[in-house]
């Protein structure tokens, strides 16, 4: 049986920055994936994630002020492209209060510019993308893009040149708490003093087996692209944000990955998703949030087709009742955390959590006390056997 000092199981974003800041400071460290590298089943494949660095709640500023040098730091380390600065265009037509007011306050606060866009300024400077005379518009610069999978493959290369151990199409079938913690999958068991379990949406079920009953949601998304009527005419867009009182309502950017074609979602129509289903036809989105977006980007998008998308790239999330992430550890063996939940918003704040998981199952003080906001215990339904 071989023996590692930190174990992580998931191979998402959020298991490959705990275990790069496992083996960074310099543990033996072992990361398990059931499936290929780089494979879409999960929460963190594909292109782009819109980051911004204002947020409403303190404690996602917070993480947000460490994340962001840690995504330049990964950067440099890697020489790879990982966060592109286009600035965002936050509009409404609700901007008084809720959800809207909230983040424009932050954005107001922080120290990047935030600046209201008139309706002629608009149409000068944003001539493929149109809305309502009386929407609100303000324009951040301190904000854009991540690559996706640019972010994930620099994960990788980094652990493996740091010595760590990157093990795919290795499922976990069992995994036996203890001062030593043991985890068996389908080609072998290994022995682990910490054990970081970031399951994505197979968290729920992957818990229950070590006695936690946790409110998690996994979720089918669908991220929906347009082509462009004029290559090249939404080179210079930033990404946006549509919102009203209760959140987002829909969101978008442009597409590295896919080249001439722009990303426009909408945020409400997620499904309730079986992980282990067809990964296919159980991840497309119904045939209603389709016309959904359509309506929307006729209506506000004259460079782009609306007639059908250009492709559609499903993708899996877990939602948590409050929208909030799970971070904390089994209250009977410290040594096996978890990070879970992270309800569709989870990706940009991906090395800082990492590195706080990591310092949880190892006993290390955190570098920042900021757990609480984040524990199972909110949950009154919670139990352990």
């Amino acid at each position: 049986m071989s023996s590692f000092e930190v174990v992580v199981v998931g191979g998402g974003i959020m298991g490959l920055s705990s275990a790069y800041h496992s083996v960074q400071n310099g543990k033996k460290t072992l990361l398990l994936e059931q499936f290929p590298r780089l494979h879409s089943r999960g929460s963190s494949h594909g292109g782009s994630r819109i980051i911004c660095f204002a947020h409403q709640d303190n404690h996602y500023q917070r993480l947000l002020e460490e994340a962001y040098p840690l995504w330049e730091a990964l950067e440099k380390d890697t020489d790879t492209e990982i966060y592109r600065e286009t600035g965002i265009i936050f509009v409404s037509m609700e901007m008084d209060e809720g959800y809207g007011a909230r983040t424009l306050q932050a954005m107001r606060a922080s120290p990047y510019r935030c600046e209201k866009i008139d309706q002629e300024e608009r149409a000068k400077r944003f001539p493929f993308y149109t809305h309502s005379p009386e929407s609100v518009w303000f324009f951040y610069e301190r904000a854009g893009l991540l690559r996706a999978d640019n972010a994930l493959v620099a994960y990788q290369s980094e652990l493996e040149r740091l010595g760590g151990v990157l093990q795919d199409e290795e499922k976990v079938e069992e995994i036996i708490p203890g001062a030593m913690v043991t985890v068996k999958t389908h080609r072998g068991s290994y022995q682990t003093s910490s054990l970081i379990i970031t399951p994505g949406p197979w968290a729920k079920d992957l818990l229950a087996s070590l006695g936690l009953q946790l409110p998690l949601r996994p979720t089918a998304a669908c991220h929906i692209y347009w082509k462009e009527k004029s290559p090249g005419a939404y080179q210079e867009f930033p990404v946006f944000n549509d919102v009203g009182p209760a959140g987002i309502l829909f969101s978008g950017l442009l597409s590295p990955n896919h080249v001439g074609t722009v990303k426009v979602t909408p945020i409400e129509g997620a499904q309730p998703l079986d992980p282990d289903g067809d990964e296919d036809q159980d991840r497309l989105p119904a045939e209603w949030h389709i016309e959904k977006a359509k309506v929307y980007v006729r209506e506000h998008f004259p460079g782009l087709m609306s007639e059908e998308p250009a492709i559609l790239e499903p993708c899996a999330y877990t939602n948590t009742p409050d929208h909030n992430f799970i971070i904390d550890a089994l209250p009977a063996h410290p040594n096996i955390v978890f990070g879970c939940g992270f309800s569709g918003h989870g990706f940009k704040f991906a090395p800082i959590i990492g590195k706080l998981l990591y310092q949880l199952a190892t006993n290390t003080i955190p570098d920042m006390d900021i757990l609480a906001p984040f524990s199972m215990k909110r949950f009154a339904d919670f139990n352990q056997k």
